[in-house]
């Protein structure tokens, strides 16, 4: 009897199952998962016009300067982009923030989240569920164009959009 596949990082190498325990309950404690949409967007082509909708799922985490070394980590393990961002309170203060928005990377994401998921409380399951979701939507819609989705997709990311967003203000 075999268990389930081990997650690859960006490498192809497998995550160690700690360093995935690792990461999940830091990423639970500091991390925060987000689906966006744009406005449609009508493009005009040679003989085309189309509306399209863009949809980007996102999993972050924002730290102080001083451990920027850890979000190093992850983006050499699971990819993902680094930027120094201002304080929201108006100081001169920075924070490092890890994003993963890739559909390619966002499944790796999402696999490490999900396991133990019966230990996360009910509202984290929820905004995973929802999440993982979305992000399975846009790997099938070719991972860029929302104009891929199908209206039933759509209504569903906008609902998954708002839900989360309701849920993680439940949580404050």
């Amino acid at each position: 009897m075999t268990g389930p596949a081990p997650i690859l990082d960006i490498n192809g190498k497998p995550i160690d199952p700690i360093w995935a325990a690792e990461f999940r309950g830091f990423f639970w404690g500091e991390g925060t998962i987000r689906i966006q949409s744009g406005r449609p967007q009508e493009k005009a082509m040679p003989h085309v016009k189309w509306v399209g909708y863009s949809t980007s799922m996102h999993a972050s985490i924002g730290l102080r300067s001083d451990d920027a070394p850890l979000l190093m980590e992850f983006q050499r393990r699971l990819g993902g982009t680094l930027r120094i961002e201002k304080y929201r309170d108006g100081s001169s203060k920075t924070l490092n923030r890890w994003t993963v928005a890739r559909a390619e990377d966002t499944v790796r994401i999402a696999a490490l989240l999900k396991s133990n998921v019966s230990r996360l409380p009910f509202n984290k399951r929820r905004q995973l569920k929802l999440w993982t979701k979305a992000v399975e939507i846009k790997l099938r819609a070719g991972g860029s164009s929302g104009s891929r989705y199908t209206p039933k997709e759509r209504e569903f990311l906008l609902f998954a959009e708002s839900e989360l967003h309701r849920l993680k203000r439940m949580g404050e």
